[in-house]
């Protein structure tokens, strides 16, 4: 198993660590690259699209998934709360 890439986002003023997924030409990354031009928080199936935006085109763009940041987040907070106790 090979450890995932891990690089800092920020939403809301909370910054976690998060795994890198890079998407060049609407094409995921494989192995994701450790610059970006850009990127994007998908919330929901449709801001998908917002990869095909012609402004993207030919650029590297950064992924962060709701659900992906939803797990990070509470994964963070529980190793957060073991680090005080």
């Amino acid at each position: 198993m090979t450890k995932e890439k891990m690089a800092p986002y920020k939403l809301f003023g909370k910054e976690i660590m998060m795994p890198i997924v890079t998407y060049t030409n609407e094409k995921k990354d494989e192995p994701p690259k450790m610059s970006w031009d850009d990127e994007i928080f998908i919330d929901r199936a449709e801001d998908w699209y917002s990869l095909m935006y012609y402004a993207r085109e030919k650029k590297t763009v950064r992924v962060i998934t709701r659900n992906e940041y939803i797990f990070w987040s509470n994964w963070s907070n529980k190793n957060a709360s073991k680090d005080n106790t």
